[in-house]
Formats: C-alpha cells, sequence, structure tokens
C-alpha cells in the first residue's frame, strides 16, 4: 500500500530505471531518466534534512515548470516535509502573505519568482533561499550547490498516509487565497481513482503534455502525479505559445495533451492542427467549462474529440470525467457534461 505520494517515483524508478522520465526545453533539450529524477529527489530530501527541516514543516516552491520543479516536490514529500506550491508570477505581497501563512522555512525558487521572493523574504531572515537558474546572491544556496552539498541518508519519512503533503493556495474567488491542506492519502486516492478508470487515461507508453502550470493541483496531481504512477514520460513546458507548442508535440510525439479551455479557443480553426496533433491520443480539458460550440470547432480542425473533467483543489482535485462515460454516435463525449464521478467517489 502506498503511504507516501513519492513512492510512486521510487517505484517508476525501480520499474524502469533509463527509461526518459522528464524532458525539457530551455532553451536547450534537457531530459532526466527516472533513476536520475529518483536520485535529484533523495538530494533534496538529504539536503533539507541537513538544514534542520524536518517531517512536517514547510517548504515553499516558487518555479515555472522545469524538470528541477518535480525533483523539489518528491523530495520535500520523500522527506515528511509539506510542499508549498506557489506562482512564481505572484507579486511581492501575495508570496510574502503565502510564505507567512505557509510558515515556510526554506524556499527553493527559479528565475521566473526570485525577484518576488528576494523582497519577500527581506524581513525574515529565518527562510533560507536556494535559487535555480539565476545567480545566488550572498547568503543564498544555487539549487546545483544544494544537491551537490547533499550527503548522508535520505531522511525516512515516518509512515503515515494522513500527514500532510501539500498546502496549495486556491484562487480565493470569494477572498483572499487560502491554503488548502492536503494529505498523502488525499493525493494517492485521487491518483489510484484516475488510475482505475477504464480505459486508462495514462499508461506507461504515454508521453504528456505538462503546460498546466504545477503550482495548481491540475498540473500536480492529474498530470505530473498520474504520470509519475504510471511511469510516463512529461514533457514540461513554461509558458504558451500556440503554433511553437505544436511543433514541440510533434517533434516530441506527444500523446497525451491536459489542457484547459483558453489553449483549445488559441487552437481551434488552424489549418495545421490535425497534421501537428497527429500523434495525440488523449485531450483532456479541465480548470473552466468548456464551450460545446468550441469543443465543436476544435473537433472539426483536428479530428480529436476532447474528454472533460471537473474537480476542485480540496479534492485532490478530480471527481468526475467523460471518460468511461455516455458517449455520443460518433465515439465521443457528450456535449457540455463533465461525466460521471470516478469510482469510489459519492
Amino acid at each position: 500500500v502506498t503511504v507516501n505520494v513519492s513512492e510512486y517515483l521510487r517505484e517508476a524508478a525501480a520499474d524502469n530505471p533509463d527509461g526518459t522520465a522528464l524532458v525539457e526545453h530551455r532553451p536547450d533539450r534537457r531530459e532526466l531518466s527516472w533513476r536520475q529524477v529518483d536520485d535529484a529527489a533523495d538530494a533534496v530530501a538529504r539536503g533539507l534534512s541537513a538544514r534542520g527541516i524536518v517531517a512536517g514543516q514547510r517548504v515553499a516552491i516558487v518555479m515555472a515548470n522545469r524538470i528541477d520543479l518535480p525533483i523539489a516536490y518528491y523530495g520535500i514529500l520523500r522527506g515528511g516535509m509539506v510542499a508549498v506550491p506557489i506562482n512564481p508570477r505572484s507579486t511581492t505581497r501575495e508570496i510574502n502573505r503565502m510564505l507567512a501563512d505557509s510558515r515556510a522555512r526554506v524556499v527553493l525558487c527559479d528565475e521566473a519568482g526570485v525577484e518576488q521572493v528576494r523582497e519577500a523574504v527581506t524581513d525574515n531572515q529565518q527562510i533560507s533561499v536556494i535559487i535555480d537558474g539565476a545567480e545566488p546572491l550572498a547568503g543564498e544556496t544555487s539549487f546545483d550547490r544544494f544537491l551537490a552539498d547533499a550527503s548522508g541518508t535520505a531522511p525516512a519519512s515516518p509512515p503515515d498516509d494522513e500527514a500532510l503533503a501539500v498546502v496549495l493556495y486556491t484562487s480565493g474567488t470569494s477572498g483572499k487565497p487560502r491554503g488548502a491542506m492536503l494529505t498523502h492519502r488525499a493525493l494517492i486516492a485521487n491518483t489510484e481513482q484516475i488510475a482505475r478508470l477504464d480505459p486508462a487515461p495514462v499508461t506507461s507508453r504515454d508521453i504528456c503534455l505538462g503546460l498546466l502550470p504545477m503550482f495548481h493541483i491540475y498540473g500536480l496531481n492529474c498530470v505530473l502525479g498520474q504520470a509519475v504512477k504510471q511511469g510516463a514520460r512529461v514533457l514540461l513546458v513554461d509558458g504558451f505559445d500556440p503554433g511553437g507548442l505544436l511543433e514541440r508535440i510533434s517533434a516530441e510525439g506527444v500523446t497525451n495533451v491536459p489542457l484547459a479551455p483558453p489553449v483549445v479557443a488559441a487552437w481551434a480553426g488552424r489549418d495545421d492542427l490535425r497534421d501537428k496533433l497527429a500523434t495525440v491520443t488523449m485531450i483532456l480539458s479541465g480548470a473552466s467549462a468548456l464551450d460545446p460550440d468550441l469543443a465543436e470547432s476544435f473537433l472539426a480542425s483536428s479530428g480529436k474529440h476532447i474528454e472533460q473533467g471537473y474537480g476542485l483543489t480540496e479534492t485532490a482535485p478530480v471527481i468526475a470525467v467523460t471518460m468511461g462515460s455516455k458517449r455520443t454516435a460518433d465515439g465521443g463525449p457528450e456535449a457540455g457534461s463533465v461525466g460521471r464521478p470516478l469510482p469510489g467517489i459519492d
């Protein structure tokens, strides 16, 4: 029985150590195997432990989608610590409030959020800052140095699936963002429920598009979490360039495309859409409602049906999906439907 979310990474590394796990273009192409990602996550857990961070304490991740984000995330969880993913494009004031609210002891950040993080922690000398993709200033540590200096054995996370794993700040539609507290058990339950769908949304043969931001539960547990559970490759993408992303999907042979309606709107009607999405076998839209007319326009120009899902941060996140639900005469999901509840959900 899986107790800690990071066990999925350990299993993927054992099953396919030399298989490609993560790919990015920043701007050069970089890829890591499952063994390399697993080893790096161990190094993160050791490095945090060496700084006196213990199980239950919070570690913020203020990064755009890049290979080092999953490494940081799984390393934090492996050490029994609590990950606090934050949008790197948040304002200084927002980051300051979330760091204070979560009582984060360490911040792992990249160039996308480094200036706001530096301003946010100016008055708080208790917070360590580890910088990725930018030159560290006095008192800061580079991410590469942080990993290289990590020695000893990785701390053993207490075997408690009810332990807190993640604090995710919701969009705050009714006020300031609030930290939704998700346990390992909550994240594992949703991962396993999605995996039980027939047909499975993700398999070990898939190459998944990691466009959705991983400071959001959709990108974090639906895309990354499910891909790691299944041992599927993830192409990490930061920022949306409609034509450039289609080229990359084609070049990398992406098969699984989770997205949100604005991406559908940007692509629908393109003359090259059918060709660029030729390798894609699954498209899933979530985060907001997909207009049926837009879905129809996308189908006409791509030849691909779009599945839909519904959920919220507090449910880790998926509640219902169209996969396995009633189909139309042409084999697609019913227009305007988010399908049925996942197995095990009332």
